[in-house]
């Protein structure tokens, strides 16, 4: 339950980072060099024979590296984007590259599978390149999607809001159990044996798992001993 941790040093951190992004210049500086030390020069490490790789553990960047860079980036988005209209081009622009990425993704890890005994998951781990820009581009259309409504005032059928805005408030349980899920599933339905191709496992997998952690935090919403954990 690494992210768990994560979470709470997250939490630690914010004092100190909200002094950093109280001005936007040094939320920016911010942003690049941590940009660059998380997932550029891991990039570089990659090619074979790069001179530049005795030189990079001399340097200790551990303030601005790993997940602050998203904690901070999803902060810089909202605030300086939630608000400011996003042109048709660029939303479009995001599109392309959040299917770019998936396509390299997919194709990429079946590539460097091929002769492996063991996965190989770089190209869809948490802090690569690839794994940044697109939960960036989905931020972005995000915000995009929701500026388009608001200006052409769709509204959305009552049921549907209710039931977007019930699930909405259990996001963050949700993500607390959702291994638990996963690994649940895997217990009873040991879906990993399934002579089925990932396509249809994958999506299948991920519905299942975000249906039953609705449920599970709709009944712990209904007992205060748990509700506590739905609301943080």
């Amino acid at each position: 339950m690494w992210y768990l941790c994560l979470i709470f040093s997250m939490y630690l951190l914010t004092p100190l980072l909200r002094v950093i992004v109280s001005d936007r210049r040094n939320e920016q500086y911010f942003l690049v060099l941590s940009f660059i030390v998380t997932f550029i020069v891991p990039l570089i490490e990659l090619v074979p024979y790069q001179p530049l790789i005795a030189y990079v553990d001399k340097f200790d960047f551990s303030l601005v590296t790993g997940y602050t860079f998203y904690y901070v980036a999803g902060h810089y988005m909202r605030r300086y984007y939630g608000n400011r209209k996003i042109k048709k081009r660029n939303a479009t622009c995001a599109i392309c590259l959040l299917i770019f990425c998936f396509i390299l993704v997919a194709w990429g890890t079946w590539a460097l599978n091929l002769d492996c005994e063991e996965r190989n998951g770089l190209l869809y781990g948490n802090l690569f390149i690839t794994t940044m820009v697109e939960s960036m581009m989905v931020f972005y259309l995000t915000i995009y999607f929701g500026q388009r409504m608001k200006s052409r005032n769709i509204a959305i059928n009552s049921r549907m809001y209710q039931m977007i805005t019930s699930i909405s408030n259990l996001t963050m349980g949700i993500y607390l159990i959702h291994v638990l899920g996963l690994e649940g599933m895997q217990i009873v339905l040991d879906y990993y044996s399934w002579p089925v191709s990932s396509i249809i496992i994958v999506p299948a997998v991920s519905i299942i798992c975000f249906l039953l952690c609705v449920l599970i935090c709709k009944l712990m919403k209904k007992n205060k001993a748990t509700d506590f954990l739905i609301k943080i």
